[in-house]
């Protein structure tokens, strides 16, 4: 928890040291606007609607190697600017990939020869 509101600090804290945005231009959008949402949004310990999107993202990005995915997260929150790379870190590791599901056993095939297996009526 205490770990959580040093990271949202340290966020906004980079965030309010830059300067105010004065066109259009300068204002956040695509994956950059997500990587910073989600920065924040899971520094956080509630998670709003306006959350979603971000989170989303973030949580869509596996690969098969877990290592792989958590360097393709970092790579996708890095996408913030003026964001510290520890916190980058302590994001990602607080935050790891959901375990695979179990896989599920291949049904066996039915035979009404062999009494060993029992057919399912349909």
């Amino acid at each position: 928890m205490k770990l959580k509101a040093i990271i949202a600090a340290s966020v906004v804290a980079a965030t309010a040291s830059a300067p105010l945005a004065t066109s259009a231009q300068e204002v956040l959008t695509g994956d950059t606007k997500l990587a910073c949402e989600a920065i924040m949004c899971l520094a956080s310990p509630t998670r709003p609607a306006e959350c979603m999107a971000a989170i989303t993202k973030y949580f869509s990005i596996s690969l098969r190697r877990f290592s792989s995915t958590l360097r393709a997260r970092k790579n996708f929150l890095s996408l913030c600017p003026r964001v510290d790379p520890d916190t980058i870190n302590q994001v990602v590791n607080n935050n790891p990939p959901e375990p695979d599901p179990p896989e599920v056993p291949l049904p066996v095939p039915c035979d009404p020869r062999n009494q060993a297996i029992k057919c399912q009526e349909r």
